[in-house]
């Protein structure tokens, strides 16, 4: 069974237990989120990521480099 398969029967068994509101909620978002263009700004499968430093939890910042 695939990935997409699995969550699209996670979501049809579980998706008409959330409450209306919630529903309402979430799907708003989810409308707002496809307008903002998010996707079309997304780095493809098998990108390189681009650099980037992240703080570590013992001080010294970590580099990523690129495509790692």
């Amino acid at each position: 069974m695939t990935l997409n398969v699995e969550l699209h029967a996670f979501y049809a068994e579980r998706y008409p237990r959330i409450p209306a509101a919630a529903r309402k909620i979430m799907e708003h978002a989810s409308e707002e989120l496809a307008l903002s263009g998010q996707a079309d700004r997304a780095l493809a499968a098998g990108a390189p990521a681009p650099r980037f430093t992240l703080p570590s939890a013992t001080g010294p910042h970590r580099v990523a480099a690129s495509g790692r």
